[in-house]
């Protein structure tokens, strides 16, 4: 499941023109990145059934199950309203299906954990401080 997601995230990334750390831990309110969230959650709940609390482990940027559960239901208004978003979420899913890169993505999640990692022990090794 860590993979699906993280390819997503790369997917959704690359689509909305943002560094993926944004799903993690920046709060930006700009519509990029509050766009790319919001197809994020879509597709967890929608395609892969996870919970909105599951859901939120997924996306740290936001901080409660209540944010989750306004960007699917908005997610779906805007499915049935604009056709525009309609067609980048379709694409955005046969991307996903599609995976004539995924030994490039697989490196890229190596090296996120491995980032998680360090960031993890330089945090534990500066409260030594």
């Amino acid at each position: 499941m860590k993979e699906i997601v993280i390819r997503a995230k790369l997917i959704l990334a690359n689509q909305f023109d943002f560094n993926p750390i944004h799903f993690e831990s920046h709060t930006s309110r700009d519509v990029k990145y509050i766009e790319g969230r919001r197809y994020l959650i879509y597709f967890l709940r929608k395609e892969m059934e996870i919970t909105y609390q599951k859901i939120l482990e997924y996306v740290p940027a936001l901080t409660n199950h209540t944010s989750i559960i306004h960007h699917y239901k908005k997610m779906i208004d805007l499915m049935e309203t604009e056709n525009s978003t309609f067609i980048k979420y379709e694409n955005f899913k046969s991307e996903m299906l599609d995976a004539p890169n995924h030994h490039i993505e697989n490196e890229i999640v190596k090296k996120i954990d491995a980032r998680k990692q360090i960031n993890n022990e330089l945090y534990k090794l500066k409260k030594l401080l």
